[in-house]
């Protein structure tokens, strides 16, 4: 021990000192100068990573494997809209044009298809002469319109024997323009061809004799004038 102390001088003291700090600002350097890629999933603790620790840019998409990042861990506020998003978007807006088939949406029915209105029956046109339904075991001639301003006809027809009008068509079911139907009769008319004819006054119009049994307006669709 006397040996030692013999030996510490200042020069020994301030040197040993001098070792001492310079290894510690070794170590303090080491640590903030880490090595490439010198840290992995075991060096973080769960939930160590901020964003309030991170610099604006500090991680950029370069620094991310594909498929690193989990929706739950994803700040919803910095997402664009996905594709499937934009194209719901534009399925919405398209719900609700303003004009459908070059008219306006409100033109179009907005409630139920209507019942058939059936010819002869009280508050619906009648039969045009001798005409008249076929049989009771048969739809009766008719007529209704649906939601999207179609009319529709109907019913299976007695013809008197000649070429005329069936019925007339009342207003708000009145044709566009004037149409040509060509039918084959029904029944042992089955190979004839029947034309029926539709005006714009709304007269619904056999134009031929050349059958005898029955004439079906089934089928006869056409749009109503606005």
């Amino acid at each position: 021990m006397e040996q030692i102390r013999k030996r510490l001088t200042y020069a020994n003291v301030v040197s040993t000192l001098a070792l001492f700090v310079a290894l510690g600002l070794s170590s303090a350097y080491a640590a903030n100068q880490l090595g490439k890629n010198s840290v992995g999933p075991k060096q973080l603790k769960k939930g160590a990573v901020t964003a309030a620790k991170l610099k604006p840019g500090a991680v950029t998409t370069a620094k991310l494997a594909d498929g690193a990042v989990t929706g739950e861990k994803v700040r919803e506020e910095t997402l664009g809209k996905v594709p499937a998003a934009l194209q719901a978007d534009r399925a919405v807006q398209a719900g609700n044009a303003d004009s459908l088939g070059g008219l306006a949406a409100s033109r179009y029915l907005t409630g139920p298809t209507e019942p058939v209105r059936l010819v002869g029956t009280p508050g619906n046109p009648d039969f045009n002469g001798s005409w008249k339904n076929f049989g009771p075991s048969f739809a009766p001639a008719g007529f209704y319109k649906d939601q999207f301003g179609i009319v529709h006809l109907q019913g299976l027809v007695d013809p008197p024997g000649f070429a005329g009008a069936i019925f007339r068509l009342p207003e708000g079911y009145l044709p566009d323009q004037s149409y040509n139907f060509t039918y084959f009769g029904a029944m042992a008319d089955s190979k004839k061809i029947v034309p029926i004819q539709l005006e714009v006054d709304g007269d619904v119009t056999a134009a031929t004799s050349d059958y005898s049994e029955s004439l079906s307006l089934d089928g006869i669709t056409f749009r109503a004038a606005q």
